[in-house]
């Protein structure tokens, strides 16, 4: 049989030339960057051959079969139908793997380089913009991001270097004052880490109360005594002490000994507005009001108080809130568009979550995920519209189950088990304009008017992995991995899919393979049938029988898809999952009957003396 192999290995190296030539002179091009071209034009060509892939392999296997047939002695007929079945099985394994493996990857190389002329545009416009305002730094990353895309381009070149010699020759004052600014917050930092850290004990907490108690620090020793307070516990000692120095040092805070209006009296008083406010937990209003401090004076924003809890401030808005600021330039590295799902909660009611594009973006070790365009819809329990969410910007979180209280829990109705939930964040701030705000919209069935400050944020129901899971089905059942796609398959009733359209797909390419093999054998027939004679070197009408077979077995492999299809829909839809031991019966009983007809052909010329 190795006759089948050469000549199905010619004809494919014949067709992939043709499908260049076609793509080169004839097929239509997006806007693609002028060094991606020659790229763009291979994975054209690599795609419209893996398209005809299977027909092509087809079609040489027909023909090679057919020489191999003419030219080898067949004496046993279940040797000759084991070399067949060994050559079918390794261009079904290679037909698969080329299916499920490596046009998938060519389509995402595509996708990236037609994609690649818009984000370059935006690159181009950020950093313009950035240079505009100042901000030569972010001016001269964006334009170098431009340049990944496209190294020739000169305008990209030129502005980085506009934006690198502007930075060198007039803002070097400011970046030796941003420097001095990171150390000074890091060694703040260090002196009074925040609980977040979870590195702190009560007695720790103190002893930094104490020291800045007698380094006359009181507002370090007003925030450390209230820390400490708040995880003693009930430890009456420690609530004693951390009452005692916090108020020791708020009463220095609130009553300066000078009264007139110097500088340092001026900012202190700023200082002592924005920190009441972080510590009444007013988080937004300390945050601008520390923010303006810091812009008031090159004075102040070196100041360590300011730097400080400007910093805890930032911090502390970030769990509640997201910067819009940060959704401005994500939206093209958009990884997942018009994922959909559904959760029943444990009332009954059911939330339809619809999101238009998610960014996600690895942060400190976690993911977090940005989301565009978030709708969420509840229904009760008989079907009516209870109310909905729209919020132009979000931003995703997963924090463990066991970190929210119960009244949470059943709120949203989260999982029993440990596991990592979906927290999303619903109002988003500017990090420099107080009036420059994201915030969501709410509509109740009743008309009513609906308590904001109870939905900052939502929890999805379901786990980090469901969530992921589905996230990447809405690329399609066709598109995704075949782990996936089973997994998906499994819980696509709980989350609103229907199981049908996941199943009929993970069917379809369960079996495709023995579908494959099914064709191989039943070609193999045809081949029998039309085989060299014995004194024939070659049939020269195989020229012309070869493309038109490619053609008609494309189709026939495409209307054996659709037909697939269909019977595994019905399969799925009585059967469930004990439809794959069903459609692989019938596959096997129709592998049967092809291979006993091959047997029994070659048997059959064997006993009439034919080779």
């Amino acid at each position: 049989m190795k006759k089948v192999l050469l000549i199905v290995l010619s004809y494919v190296i014949f067709s992939f030339f043709v499908a260049f030539a076609v793509v080169a002179f004839f097929q239509t091009r997006p806007t693609i960057l002028p060094g991606d071209v020659r790229a763009y034009i291979a994975l054209q060509a690599a795609l419209l051959f893996f398209g005809m892939f299977p027909a092509v392999v087809c079609s040489g296997f027909l023909v090679g079969c057919a020489v191999s047939f003419g030219r080898e002695i067949h004496d046993d007929a279940m040797r000759t139908f084991s070399h067949l079945l060994l050559n079918s099985i390794l261009f079904v394994f290679l037909l698969f793997s080329v299916g499920e493996a490596f046009v998938p990857f060519l389509q995402k190389k595509q996708a990236a380089l037609e994609e690649a002329p818009v984000a370059f545009s935006k690159f181009m416009t950020l950093s313009r913009k950035c240079y505009a305002d100042g901000r030569m730094l972010e001016s001269a990353k964006y334009a170098n991001e431009a340049l990944l895309l496209n190294p020739s381009s000169e305008d990209a070149m030129s502005l980085r270097e506009l934006a690198l010699a502007n930075e060198d020759s007039v803002a070097e004052a400011q970046r030796e004052k941003k420097k001095k600014e990171r150390r000074t917050a890091a060694a703040a930092s260090d002196k009074i880490p925040f609980l977040a850290h979870k590195k702190e004990t009560p007695q720790s907490l103190l002893e930094k109360a104490r020291a800045a108690e007698r380094d006359g620090k009181w507002f370090d020793s007003h925030y450390n005594a209230r820390l400490a307070e708040s995880i003693a516990g009930d430890d009456s000692a420690v609530i004693a002490e951390s009452e005692s120095l916090a108020q020791k040092a708020w009463k220095e805070l609130r009553a300066p000994n000078v009264f007139v209006d110097t500088p340092e009296i001026v900012l202190f008083r700023r200082k002592l507005k924005a920190y009441t406010m972080f510590v009444s937990g007013d988080n937004v209003g300390a945050y601008y009001e520390f923010l303006a401090i810091s812009n008031s004076s090159p004075a102040a924003s070196r100041d360590p108080d300011v730097i400080k809890y400007l910093a805890l401030s930032s911090e502390e808005v970030q769990k509640e809130r997201f910067f819009t600021d940060d959704m401005e330039n994500l939206q093209r590295f958009e990884s997942q568009t018009g994922v959909h799902f559904s959760l029943k909660k444990a009332d009954g009611t059911v939330d339809v979550v619809y999101i238009q594009g998610i960014t996600s973006v690895k942060d400190a070790g976690s993911v977090i995920k940005y989301l565009r365009g978030l709708y969420i819809y509840e229904f009760g329990a008989d079907g009516s519209f209870n109310m909905s969410i729209h919020a132009p910007y979000a931003k995703l979180m997963f924090e463990d189950v066991g970190s929210f209280d119960k009244k949470t829990k059943e709120r949203f109705s989260l999982p029993e088990i440990q596991c990592a939930v979906p927290k999303i964040l619903l109002n988003g701030i500017d990090s420099r304009f107080s009036d420059k705000r994201s915030v969501p919209e709410f509509k109740m069935a009743d008309g009513s008017e609906i308590d904001k400050d109870e939905w900052n944020y939502v929890v999805l129901g379901l786990s980090s992995d469901d969530f992921n899971l589905l996230c990447d089905s809405s690329i399609g059942s066709d598109r995704m991995s075949l782990i996936s796609l089973w997994r998906v398959f499994g819980m696509a009733r709980q989350f609103g899919y229907s199981s049908e359209v996941f199943g009929a797909s993970l069917l379809r390419r369960i079996t495709y393979p023995l579908t494959l093999l099914i064709l191989f054998v039943f070609l193999a027939c045809i081949s029998w049938n039309y085989r060299l004679a014995e004194n024939q070197i070659f049939k020269f009408k195989w020229i012309y029988i070869l493309p038109i077979s490619t053609f008609i077995l494309y189709f026939c492999l495409e209307f054996i898809k659709f037909a697939l299809k269909l019977m595994n829909y019905v399969f799925i839809a009585f059967a469930g999952y004990a439809s794959v031991a069903m459609s692989l019966a019938c596959l096997i009983a129709v592998f049967a009957i092809v291979s006993a007809a091959f047997v029994k052909k070659v048997s059959k010329s064997i006993r009439n003396g034919h080779r």
